[in-house]
């Protein structure tokens, strides 16, 4: 596995979850990461993670999730952007 950077962007808080699927169940994260938005309407830059570009799965919708090093699990792909 080779991991490539990518930065959190277009949300305030981006979840990495334990199965790659957008569920409403709170025990299925295992963290979160903030993105580029702060409170009082100030902006910063997102958070960097690791995800693996080889490592993806579409959920049932058709949206495709990033395995990420650390911690264990997988991201949204509309929550990334990648760095050279």
């Amino acid at each position: 596995m080779s991991y490539t950077k990518a930065k959190i962007v277009k949300c305030k808080k981006a979840s990495i979850r334990m199965h790659p699927w957008i569920t409403p169940n709170d025990h299925d994260i295992v963290a979160t990461v903030d993105g580029p938005v702060c409170k009082g309407g100030s902006t910063k830059e997102g958070s960097t993670i690791r995800v693996d570009l080889n490592t993806f799965c579409y959920d049932r919708c058709g949206r495709k999730f990033y395995k990420v090093s650390t911690p264990d699990g997988w991201i949204f792909e509309g929550c990334l952007e990648f760095s050279d």
